[in-house]
């Protein structure tokens, strides 16, 4: 049997399914092998979703190369499918965005950040006010874009309202390790309302402001630098990142700069 081509099959979550496109690179790993890494190109997205436990999922075929013969049928794959790549970009790490220095004596340890690339969408939890600002900014690229109606304008506010109103009765739950796909399908749901408001004109631009969100993402965030032995914050817009780090899209940091990233208790703490 012919083993110099084979194909990995790999469930996306329908939160992310609306980022893969064919002929996107993946790359993963098998356990035979676990530091080493195999590229692969993605070359079908099947439309039949899978449903357990409650969760959708859809197949995504991703063929590969095998010319070593290291690759055997029924091998488990850890896949990364790269959405998006930036290159010679500033990268945040992601515990950055996720440090909130907190009121105790503390030591705190800093952690710098250069030059690279990103692959995907990072979890950072911006401050409620840059949140706001966003999503004004897009209603309005909306409203120009599309030529909204009044009416239309009223119906994706009341959407976006109750979708908002939904997050925020997630958060009161704690953000635990489903929060970021709850959100994303809350976001799904909300698009999907609104291509129902619109006209076949508008869908067209409408599909293209999606596209256009989810290869080039920018959220607001905060990280945390030493400013005359204190902790102060720095609101930054953050763009792609692949787990680890996360793109700096614009915010009064520079390369190199150290950025807060946990604490470590005193002796006295």
């Amino acid at each position: 049997k012919n083993l110099s081509k084979m194909q990995v099959e790999t469930n996306i979550d329908e939160a992310d399914i609306g980022q893969i496109r064919e002929g996107q690179a993946a790359k993963f790993t098998v356990d035979a092998y676990p530091v080493m890494k195999f590229n692969g190109i993605v070359t079908q997205i099947r439309k039949k979703p899978l449903t357990v436990q409650n969760v959708v999922t859809y197949t995504v075929v991703i063929a590969a190369d095998n010319t070593e013969q290291k690759l055997l049928p029924g091998m488990t794959a850890n896949v990364q499918v790269e959405v998006s790549n930036r290159r010679n970009v500033i990268r945040l790490p992601n515990k950055a965005l996720r440090f909130a220095p907190p009121s105790i004596n503390s030591k705190v340890v800093s952690k710098g950040f250069g030059s690279g690339t990103g692959a995907a969408q990072s979890t950072a939890r911006p401050d409620r006010a840059a949140r706001r600002e966003q999503v004004q900014a897009r209603m309005k690229q909306m409203i120009k874009t599309l030529s909204l109606t009044p009416d239309q304008q009223a119906r994706v506010r009341e959407f976006g309202q109750h979708m908002r109103q939904r997050i925020r009765t997630l958060a009161q739950g704690g953000r635990g390790p489903g929060f970021r796909d709850a959100i994303k399908k809350l976001r799904n749901q909300n698009s999907t309302k609104i291509m129902t408001i619109l006209t076949p004109a508008q869908k067209i631009k409408y599909q293209a402001i999606i596209a256009s969100r989810l290869s080039n993402p920018a959220a607001p965030g905060k990280v945390w630098i030493l400013k005359n032995g204190k902790p102060s914050p720095v609101n930054v817009i953050i763009g792609v990142g692949d787990g680890n780090v996360t793109e700096l899209v614009s915010g009064n940091l520079k390369e190199g700069q150290l950025v807060l990233t946990g604490i470590k208790r005193g002796k006295d703490g």
